[in-house]
């Protein structure tokens, strides 16, 4: 198990550790159990003939179970918000919170579960293996490039969403700010220019979002530069990244109208920046959810982004209990 890359701060007597102990979620029934009737009912004998009505027809599970409104929320804890690899029992105080805002926020239930770090293919098949009992699934803090091939293979073995919040979420709040951006400003999204800062995973959802929505001049910067075809050293993800964001020779700082910041380097990892040259009159207004002050407008997506990423999974599910439950309902970018 990973050990903590910083070093750990432990006070017992503190507002944010007394908040945490003993966890922040817990189990209740939605039925009363007043007696003997209602036990006959809500479990045996009653219970076998839901049991034998899903079986012959699993698509009744949805309606007649909790796991139709019930997310898994999935990490192994190799890149928790800021603070990297931290394992997944660090990682489950982070999952927990995220469980009690799927609730508060979109009135969906989620369950924590953190496993120990394998391969991709390792890491799909146990989580396949445990999708059965869950209506939707919402990876959060696995380590890129791994999580891009875990969510696309997931969502090829599944008939459930599939959701990666580090991916989704991010870009789902950063395209919301641009949009706010040009609204106010009288611009179009066709014409800006746009440098992404980095290439993992929040930076490549970021981009094929942004592209898109029309953003038709992305470039896209790790840390060893422009992302661009001549590069030798580009696997996976950025060599696909690498063909539609093309090459910007000459590019320099004082060119750009937008640049998204979603690389850890002199920032935390959680938050994401947009910066706009005001020389180019596209500087953020202050707008009700949007942070500004002048040329920088700094949010982090899972203040700014609630409850909207979300209610995606909420939609996802009312969508196929609306019409055809035997329908499953991708979540793409």
């Amino acid at each position: 198990m990973a050990a903590s890359p910083h070093d750990p701060f432990f006070d017992p007597e503190s507002p944010v550790f007394r908040a945490h102990e003993g966890g922040k979620l817990g189990v209740h029934a939605t039925q009363p159990l007043r007696g003997r009737e209602d036990l006959a009912l809500l479990y045996t004998p009653g219970v076998a003939e839901v049991s034998l009505a899903i079986a012959a027809d699993p698509s009744l599970s949805t309606r007649y179970t909790a796991r139709g409104n019930t997310v898994a929320v999935i990490s192994d804890g190799t890149a928790v918000l800021g603070l990297g690899d931290i394992g997944p029992l660090g990682a489950v105080p982070v999952m927990e919170g995220k469980a009690v805002l799927f609730k508060h926020c979109a009135d969906s239930d989620a369950v924590p579960v953190v496993m120990e770090t394998g391969t991709v293919e390792e890491l799909v098949d146990a989580i396949a293996r445990i999708a059965p009992s869950f209506g939707g699934i919402n990876l959060e803090d696995i380590s890129a490039p791994r999580c891009f091939d875990i969510e696309e293979q997931l969502k090829e073995r599944l008939d459930i969403p599939v959701f990666h919040d580090d991916q989704h979420g991010t870009a789902i709040v950063v395209l919301a700010g641009l949009l706010n951006g040009v609204r106010v400003l009288g611009r179009t999204l066709p014409d800006l220019r746009v440098v992404v800062s980095g290439a993992g995973a929040a930076g490549v959802a970021v981009t094929r979002l942004l592209q898109r929505a029309g953003v038709r001049d992305v470039v896209v910067c790790d840390s060893r530069g422009i992302i661009e075809p001549s590069r030798q050293d580009l696997t996976g993800h950025k060599a696909r990244l690498a063909t539609s964001s093309g090459t910007k020779d000459g590019y320099v700082v004082s060119q750009l109208e937008v640049w998204v910041k979603n690389s850890a380097h002199n920032t935390n990892k959680n938050d994401v920046s947009v910066f706009i040259n005001k020389s180019k009159k596209a500087a953020f207004k202050t707008t009700d959810n949007l942070r500004s002050d002048g040329a920088k407008a700094t949010f982090s997506p899972n203040l700014r982004v609630f409850p909207g990423d979300k209610l995606k999974m909420r939609t996802a599910f009312d969508i196929r209990n609306a019409s055809d439950p035997t329908k499953s309902c991708t979540i793409q970018l």
